[in-house]
């Protein structure tokens, strides 16, 4: 398999809900998916194509929904980084949680 497939194969298993190359017109999200759901051979692959510049800078300029809190840890102490909160959508700054419950 060439790069280029192992690549295309990547997104279209990280990143299912659009087609492989939409994923692969934004490398940040790609990089930042790997980080949060990718395997190592994934991360390790993408370490290779991208780099590990790359890697940082999803990292710095992650959107909301793009980590999971664990991912969002691991990765800021692989980098020395001190860690902030997730990013949260703006939208929803302010509110709060539902009480579906009514208590």
């Amino acid at each position: 398999m060439t790069d280029d497939e192992t690549l295309r194969a990547i997104a279209a298993r990280l990143i299912w809900w659009q087609a492989s190359e939409v994923s692969l017109r934004d490398p940040r999200r790609l990089v930042a998916q790997v980080m949060n759901l990718g395997s190592w051979e994934d991360v390790k692959f993408a370490q290779a194509h991208f780099g590990l510049a790359a890697f940082r800078a999803a990292l710095e300029n992650a959107q909301p929904g793009w980590f999971e809190q664990d991912s969002w840890v691991i990765w800021h102490h692989a980098f020395e980084l001190p860690v902030p909160d997730l990013p949260r959508p703006t939208a929803l700054a302010g509110t709060k949680p539902l009480d579906w419950r009514g208590r």
